[in-house]
């Protein structure tokens, strides 16, 4: 959202072309710090100046709550379909979603209908990295996935992603994929 210094003036940006054309700028990233230099002149003219992002950010975790409601366009369409698919049977993610998608899909369903978004919660573990940590872009305590690739071959790395065991860490070691990968085809 942008918006005049007095607050009189707001414009929410729906697409990354409404905001080229209103700012002159050419965006490549949206995020915070590629954006936040951009200004739109006002609309009442060149003597109201120009209005600016706000410094608030709206939690990613939202849309993805709301994603239920978002794919179908509910309440404003689809409005059968919504209430027979509503509570999902299950959802499945990692154990790191629990403090933003699954809490906010659950609080946007309880205050919007009064029901849960889902009726069962398949949560996997974590792979940790060697230093015991989560593997996190922020941290680069990964390894490389070219690396990794090019060691293991695609159709392993593909196999071994999805296996965990619920509500285990384990931890990347450099010979994981000498160790376990080369029997993923047995148990399957």
């Amino acid at each position: 959202m942008w918006i005049s210094k007095e607050g009189v003036e707001v414009i929410v940006m729906d697409s990354v072309e409404k905001l080229e054309k209103l700012s002159g700028a050419k965006v490549f990233d949206l995020h915070r710090q590629n954006i936040d230099h951009i200004t739109v002149p006002s609309t009442r003219g060149p003597e109201f100046g120009v209005l600016r992002r706000i410094d608030d950010v709206f939690d990613c975790w939202f849309a993805s709550g709301s994603m239920p409601y978002a794919y179908i366009h509910y309440p404003f369409e689809n409005v059968e379909l919504f209430e027979k698919k509503i509570p999902g049977l299950f959802v499945a993610e990692g154990l790191d979603q629990t403090r933003g998608w699954f809490y906010t899909l659950m609080v946007l369903s309880i205050a919007l209908l009064g029901a849960p978004a889902f009726r069962n919660l398949i949560c996997s573990g974590l792979v940790l990295a060697k230093d015991g940590k989560k593997m996190s872009k922020r941290l680069k305590n990964y390894p490389s996935p070219m690396k990794s690739l090019m060691t293991t071959g695609l159709s392993k790395m593909s196999f071994s992603h999805g296996i965990m065991h619920i509500g285990s860490l384990f931890r990347m070691q450099k010979d994981l994929s000498v160790k376990v990968l080369p029997h993923l085809f047995l148990i399957f």
